[in-house]
Order: C-alpha cells, then structure tokens, then sequence
C-alpha cells in the first residue's frame, strides 16, 4: 500500500501529463493488490503481479460461482421433478406402467371434457 503522499503524487503527476494508461501499469504504480482490488470493487486496473492469463482465470471462476449461486437460487422456487420423487416406487409399479397410466387418465379427463362441451354445444349424447 502507498503512502498518502506517494498517492498524491501520482495523482498529481497523471493530471499534469495525462496518457492513457493500461490496466496492468496502473496496477503495478499503485501496488494494488487482489485483495484490495476486490474490496474496494475496482474493475478496471488489474492487481500488482497478475498476469492477464491468471486475471481471466480469476474473472471465469468467479463468473460461474455466480451463475452457481443463481441457478441453485432459482431451483428454490420450484417443486421436486417426478423423477427426483420416484412416485412408482411407492405404487410398486414400474416407471413406464406408471406414466402409461398417466397418460390414460388424462386421456379420459380430455374425452369426458370433450363429451361434455359436444352435449353442452348440441344438446345431444354422442354414441
């Protein structure tokens, strides 16, 4: 860490003869270190001493922690799927017989809701 007075003098001296300066340079004047960096949250100067390979490892490591987080966040909200629950087991039937027999009951639902509106729309039974 810099002195307050070595501060002041590279802030004086970049306002007298402004340049462009690159992320890696302003990093090594300021000796900034990681941990600095991260704590006070600046994005655009890279640590004393990193390279810029290990700055896009670092940047990609904390970018899919990220992604983690709110992946596992939005998993939060939603309810188990059938495969995690496994209910066949619990009927003692096998995974295929089970969605089978889903897929008639929803298929009976759909007959009995289309017999319905037929019977509703004309008035008669169907055969």
């Amino acid at each position: 860490m810099l002195h307050a007075d070595e501060q002041r003098d590279i802030v004086t001296d970049t306002a007298e003869s402004p340049r462009m300066w690159r992320a890696a340079e302003m990093g090594e004047l300021l000796r900034l270190t990681k941990a600095e960096r991260e704590r006070v949250g600046i994005k655009t100067f890279r640590a004393a001493g990193v390279t810029r390979r290990q700055m896009t490892a670092d940047n990609k490591a904390r970018d899919r922690e990220r992604k983690r987080k709110a992946r596992a966040k939005a998993r939060l909200g939603r309810p188990p799927s059938l495969a995690k629950l496994k209910p066949w087991l619990d009927l003692g039937i096998s995974e295929r017989t089970y969605f089978r027999r889903k897929k008639a009951a929803a298929d009976g639902i759909k007959n009995v809701r289309n017999t319905c509106s037929h019977i509703c729309r004309t008035g008669s039974v169907p055969r």
